[in-house]
């Protein structure tokens, strides 16, 4: 016999469709998925979220004619996000969808999204908890074609996984296991790209001996045994790493740090052999063992750029310039502008040929410096989110939007919210806007409009019985009654 939850139940009195019970509106309105309105509701918590009845939704007929005067469950995920954890971000599928993805204090991989120019959706569920190492480093990239997307991340207990959505659907329940604790670290950093053509994929990582690896993916085929590029002992597992091609598309760069420090970095030609002994290019008295590096090119991609902290805790640039020698580094901001090591990102706005650079503060703060075109740096330090929302050595994320037009900066604050604050041609910075916080609703649904999400529920009528996909009565924890799985979609 099905029984309900002893309980579990509570009464909302007189809910509205973008309204909580003491007349707040919600972050995520309701509206935007056909609710417009409800006479009553009741809620219960399961799997870490508070789950909603709404009594007799109102809604458009037009946009979903099903939901009419039926009753309908929304959620609220209880998701916990660590100050200045990392995130990684990629547009879905083409330029109309940008995602940032991050773990938060449950090992769980969260998404939130922007679609075009509407408002920011999600944190939307991805994996269970404890499946990902609490805050762990994560690295994007598209496979063979921009239709498949994939997450790359490492467990709570070591090992590289992925997981990935095809176009605009359900993203892969369960995440592969590419390679075992064996070869990698929990909350070690990875890196992935493309080798020469977009249907050659790699994964770089230093394992646990030190080496670098390079995993990899051929079309849609079979992941490979990671290969090491270097001797043991060589860097620092888990030690950060960037790549970038050199002049064109034809030269893959890996750079990273040894494990007494130095820069250095290795390559590949085509779809040739890996170079065998990595090449130094910066010293070890100048950056230290770990230290975040980025990578960027200036002008017409024919100068490759990448970026440190040095132990100063000046911003540095060593350069290059098509195939030649690679320059001396050059100090671009005084010394104690940030930590040293500390996570630096950059982002090129093409259609103004502007490069900029991104970092902490040595007290905290966002900042960033630029350049446009080869001319000289512009060394003003622009501080773009105050000093107490992100602490000196924070991880963020910066992007496009849509197009780039809008520069969208990401990070979560001090108060472990998920933060944007963003530009565009015509404005300045806007003030940082918490997409985290709030009343944030997600339905239960089977129509085209949400981010698809996988959500396992029963839908009951008042005597227990299944019926259709609309009119859920409770959520039933007897699992002997057979479970079916639904999409679940963010809106």
């Amino acid at each position: 016999m099905i029984k309900y939850q002893h309980l579990v139940t509570n009464r909302l009195e007189q809910l509205t469709g973008d309204e909580d019970p003491e007349g707040k509106l919600h972050v995520n309105k309701t509206s935007e998925f056909g609710c417009l309105g409800t006479d009553l509701g009741a809620n219960t918590i399961h799997d870490d979220a508070t789950f909603i009845y709404f009594g007799d939704t109102l809604n458009s007929t037009v946009e979903n004619k099903d939901l009419f005067l039926t009753d309908m469950i929304a959620f609220i995920d209880h998701f916990k996000l660590i100050p200045g954890s990392f995130l990684a971000t990629t547009h879905q599928v083409n330029d109309n969808m940008l995602n940032v993805f991050y773990v938060d204090e449950h090992g769980r991989l969260y998404t939130s999204f922007v679609s075009e120019t509407h408002n920011w959706k999600g944190p939307i569920r991805i994996t269970k908890k404890n499946k990902a190492f609490p805050g762990s480093p994560l690295a994007t990239a598209h496979q063979v074609h921009r239709n498949i997307t994939n997450v790359f991340f490492t467990g709570i207990n070591g090992g590289l996984y992925v997981t990935w959505v095809t176009g605009y659907g359900n993203w892969q329940k369960n995440p592969y296991l590419i390679c075992s604790t064996d070869y990698i670290l929990e909350g070690s950093h990875v890196a992935a790209d493309h080798q020469d053509n977009d249907h050659v994929l790699n994964v770089f990582f230093i394992g646990k001996n030190g080496r670098l690896y390079v995993t990899w993916v051929v079309g849609s085929g079979s992941w490979n045994t990671p290969f090491a590029l270097t001797s043991e002992s060589f860097s620092k597992a888990g030690t950060p790493i960037v790549t970038s091609h050199q002049v064109n598309d034809h030269v893959l760069n890996v750079f990273f740090t040894g494990s007494k420090g130095g820069l250095f970095t290795t390559w590949v030609v085509g779809g040739g052999r890996w170079n065998k002994e990595p090449f130094r290019l910066v010293s070890n008295d100048l950056i230290e063992s770990g230290a975040h590096l980025a990578t960027a090119h200036q002008g017409d991609r024919n100068i490759l750029n990448v970026f440190f902290i040095g132990k100063d805790g000046a911003l540095y640039v060593i350069w290059v310039e098509g195939g030649g020698t690679w320059n001396k580094p050059f100090p671009l901001t005084p010394q104690n502008t940030s930590k040293p090591g500390s996570y630096i990102t950059s982002f090129k706005q093409n259609e103004k040929n502007l490069l900029y650079v991104f970092f902490t503060g040595s007290k905290g703060g966002l900042y960033h410096i630029s350049v446009q075109g080869g001319n000289k740096w512009n060394k003003n330090q622009n501080l773009i989110v105050p000093v107490d929302k992100l602490h000196s050595g924070s991880y963020f994320a910066v992007d496009f939007q849509v197009n780039e037009h809008q520069i969208d900066a990401l990070y979560v604050d001090t108060a472990k919210e998920l933060n944007v604050t963003w530009r565009n041609n015509v404005v300045t910075w806007q003030i940082p806007t918490s997409i985290s916080s709030g009343f944030r609703l997600t339905p239960i649904m089977n129509g085209p409009n949400f981010q698809p999400f996988k959500y396992s529920y029963y839908t009951i009528d008042s005597n227990s019985n299944p019926i259709g996909q609309y009119i859920i009565n409770n959520i039933i924890l007897n699992k002997k009654l057979e479970k079916k799985e639904s999409t679940l979609l963010g809106g």
